[in-house]
Order: C-alpha cells, then structure tokens, then sequence
C-alpha cells in the first residue's frame, strides 16, 4: 500500500512539474513577444529570435520530453536567426533571397510542428 501511495505521488508531482515546465516554455514566448509588432524590419525579427534563443536557453527544464523539444526550439531558433542575418545581409540581391526563401519555408514548418508538439504534450 505505501509502494501505491509513493508511486501515486511521484505521478502528481512530475505532473505538477510538468505543468510549471509547460507553463515557463510559454512564458518565454510572452516576455519575447511583449511589446513586438510584425513588420518588414529584419532586424526586429532578429531581435526578437535572439530574445527568444536566450529565454529558451535560461530553461533548466526536467521532464524528458519537454528538456528534448527545448534542444529542438534552440536549435529552430539559431537556423531561424542564421537564415534572417543571412536575408539582411543579402537584401539587394534577389537569387540569395530566392534560395534564402526556400529554406525560410522548410524552417517555418519546423516551427510550426514543434509548437503543435508542445501544445499537444502540454495539453494532455
């Protein structure tokens, strides 16, 4: 019976924790994205992906799966900066910005499916 009782309180505490984890991934997008607007200005995405690099980097995560998609978004958010200093830096010349292009689309997917994958694992 007391094996029962401690294997039923170390699942509510890593759900709690799991929760508390969910919840500062999320507020890494809140503090980033305070105060931004969308615009044309590379240099404000660049910003913001570098706010958004250092919040997830400050992460000192536990949950497995959440400590994997954490590597995931550092990795997305370094492509992502690359790809955008790479766009400022090539702005007058049109055949880089059409490959840049090609690449910027294959990493907007990517975000986009780490940011389903954790809403789905946050949400269940």
């Amino acid at each position: 019976m007391l094996i029962l009782a401690a294997i039923g309180f170390s699942v509510q505490a890593s759900a709690q924790n799991k929760d508390k984890e969910c919840m500062a991934i999320a507020d890494v997008f809140r503090v980033a994205g305070e105060g931004y607007q969308m615009s044309a200005n590379i240099g404000d995405a660049i910003n913001l992906t570098d706010r958004l690099l250092l919040g997830m980097k400050k992460l000192n995560l536990v949950d497995p799966k959440l400590k994997n998609l954490q590597g995931r978004y550092i990795a997305y958010f370094n492509s992502s900066n690359e790809l955008l200093k790479k766009g400022q830096q090539n702005q007058n010349n049109e055949a880089a910005l059409d490959a840049l292009m090609a690449s910027a689309r294959a990493s907007s997917a990517m975000g986009h499916n780490l940011g389903q994958e954790l809403i789905d694992y946050c949400s269940q």
